[in-house]
């Protein structure tokens, strides 16, 4: 098994923009194969996780939580220099694009180019849950394409965990409207522990 690992969720159900559920995956087979091609060219595995984890306090989080999940497994099966490339379903790779994995140094994000207004108010949405953390709008990462290792198991699980806990409060945010699932709780809980260092992919 190789030591660099894409990980993608195609979870059926469970992602909310508002009241509605998505669970139409159809569109994730471009995606896919971007991101195969891309494997096969950089030495990489693609992991597809089809099913929801069998940790019940993370089975009712949509997708973009429970991927985190694999990330011990990865690591029990792979080795602590294993690498973990988490990616969104919808995102697609550009055929240029070099290894990530070489750039990447412990936790790698993309810092997000979006405008900083949709930002501004995801953090006011869900700024409750954390309270008494900051988190400036131009420090805000995108989760769509997220680099994991050894080290940060522990952040995963507190991220995961503190998830599972206020469960009610952040799916009701998430049921507002557009405001994203986990892409601004996972920056608040960046920001919150200082312990965890946060190098961004330009």
């Amino acid at each position: 098994m190789k030591r660099k690992v894409v990980v993608m969720a195609l979870i059926p159900g469970g992602i909310r923009r508002g009241p509605p559920m998505r669970s139409d995956l159809g569109y994730a087979r471009y995606s896919r194969a971007t991101w195969e091609w891309w494997c096969d060219r950089h030495g990489a595995d693609f992991v597809m996780i089809e099913a929801p984890p069998k940790d019940a306090a993370y089975a009712q989080m949509p997708p973009t939580y429970q991927r985190g999940a694999v990330l011990d497994r990865l690591i029990e099966q792979r080795g602590e220099d294993a690498q973990a490339l988490l990616v969104d379903a919808d995102t697609m790779i550009r055929w240029d694009t070099p290894d990530i994995f070489e750039q990447a140094r412990g936790f790698s994000a993309v810092v997000d180019s979006g405008p900083p207004r949709w930002i501004l108010r995801s953090a006011q949405a869900f700024q409750h849950v954390f309270p008494g953390t900051t988190l400036p709008w131009w420090e805000y990462f995108n989760s769509g394409i997220v680099v994991l290792g050894a080290a940060q198991r522990p952040f995963v699980r507190a991220f995961l965990d503190y998830s599972a806990k206020n469960w009610p409060q952040l799916d009701a945010v998430i049921r507002t409207g557009n405001v994203g699932t986990e892409q601004t709780p996972l920056n608040f809980m960046v920001r919150r522990c200082s312990f965890f260092c946060c190098r961004s992919i330009s």
